[in-house]
C-alpha cells in the first residue's frame, strides 16, 4: 500500500485505543482464577500421577522380573550326579569332608 492511500489517511484520523485504569489488575485476577485449578482438577493430577506409576511400575516388574533365569532341573540331575559319585568313592571323600568342613 502507498502512502498516500486514503485508507491511511483514515486510519491516522481514528483514535487509538487504551486501555482504562483497571485494566491490568482486572487482566492479573483473571489469570490467578484461570492459573489455579479446582479441587477436581487437582484429583483428577493426582489420581494420573499414582495411575502412570503404578502402570510404570507393572511394566518395569513384567519386563525385568521375566528375565529370572528358568529352574536348573537338568543341572539339578548332574549336581546329585556328582554328589552320588563323590558318595561311592569311599575313604577319599572321607578325607576330602574332613578337610572341607574346617
Amino acid at each position: 500500500m502507498e502512502s498516500n492511500d486514503p485508507i491511511w489517511k483514515l486510519l491516522d484520523r481514528s483514535p487509538l485505543p487504551e486501555p482504562d485504569a483497571w485494566f491490568a489488575a482486572r487482566t492479573v485476577a483473571r489469570l490467578r482464577r484461570e492459573r489455579r485449578p479446582s479441587w477436581t482438577g487437582r484429583l483428577a493430577g493426582a489420581f494420573a500421577w499414582v495411575g502412570s506409576t503404578a502402570v510404570v511400575a507393572v511394566l518395569a516388574v513384567h519386563f525385568w522380573g521375566a528375565q529370572t533365569p528358568p529352574p536348573h532341573s537338568a543341572n539339578t540331575a548332574k549336581i546329585q550326579e556328582a554328589l552320588n559319585y563323590i558318595a561311592d568313592r569311599g575313604p577319599e571323600t572321607d578325607l576330602w569332608l574332613a578337610t572341607s568342613i574346617q
